[in-house]
């Protein structure tokens, strides 16, 4: 069932819980060994609308008009309230052997007896305030598993293989449209790949729609270099704060910016 809140959500006080950017939540994991993945059971619908506001979200099916007393996907706050939540529950904890994104939360220890101690611990907190895990969606006490979109072992972050194959098997664009649809499945992988926009900027020209889209040499040959530098280049060490962090600055005269990028080197 699908339900339109546009309106409800034009005039709803905004809640301004950040959800944390992944990388600031990868950043905690160096030097874990053991990882398990937990997905919270209907995690949305385990938030109570307060009493009296259930008429806002009122809708009309064939069978009647009915009222949600739980809180529903669509919602504007419903990401932030629920991560205000997490957050809330598993404090005690967080960032020392959890890390939490909404409703995946990631547990991740140094050894397999003490990730069970950590697993314990982050069950009972979520037990505390009636929020229980969907067993078969979750991975328990493994060497490697996904976050996120990206698979996690003791030596880095890498791309999961479903979105790897989605690239490698793209065929070359015949328009502008096709163009977009591989630009922006490819930009997933900028994090993992040196010089980046370097590389792809023989195909952001064909953007332009003031010019026809003519598809050339250089464009063929960006297209599958592109490829092979997601797949040369997609692990990424988990940065070691014990290690020296290098800031490698770069400007744009045109725009009149200048960025960095904080790396290091790890054996």
């Amino acid at each position: 069932m699908c339900i339109d809140f546009t309106g409800l959500n034009k005039i709803t006080i905004k809640d301004k819980f950040p959800l944390p950017h992944p990388e600031d939540l990868l950043n905690r994991l160096h030097g874990a060994k053991i990882f398990s993945s937990l997905d919270l059971h209907q995690y949305f619908h385990q938030l109570r609308i307060r009493e009296g506001d259930e008429e806002k979200t009122a809708f009309i099916t064939r069978y009647g008009s009915f009222e949600w007393l739980v809180m529903p996907f669509a919602l504007s706050n419903a990401p932030s309230i629920s991560m205000r939540l997490i957050t809330y529950v598993l404090r005690p904890l967080l960032d020392s052997c959890v890390v939490v994104f909404i409703d995946d939360v990631f547990v991740f220890s140094r050894t397999p007896e003490e990730h069970v101690e950590h697993i314990h611990r982050v069950l009972s907190l979520l037990r505390e305030y009636d929020l229980y895990v969907k067993v078969t969606k979750c991975t328990w006490i493994k060497k490697w598993t996904k976050f996120l979109g990206l698979v996690i072992d003791e030596g880095g972050v890498r791309p999961a293989p479903e979105k790897l194959q989605g690239l490698q098997e793209f065929s070359e664009p015949k328009d502008r449209t096709g163009l977009h649809q591989f630009l922006g499945l490819a930009n997933w992988f900028y994090r993992f790949v040196p010089r980046f926009s370097h590389i792809v900027a023989p195909l952001l020209s064909l953007l332009c729609t003031t010019v026809p889209f003519n598809w050339k040499a250089e464009h063929s040959l960006a297209f599958p270099l592109l490829k092979k530098a997601v797949l040369d280049h997609a692990t990424l060490a988990l940065p070691d704060p014990k290690q020296p962090v290098v800031l490698v600055p770069d400007a744009s005269l045109s725009a009149q910016t200048i960025g960095a990028v904080a790396t290091g080197q790890y054996s």
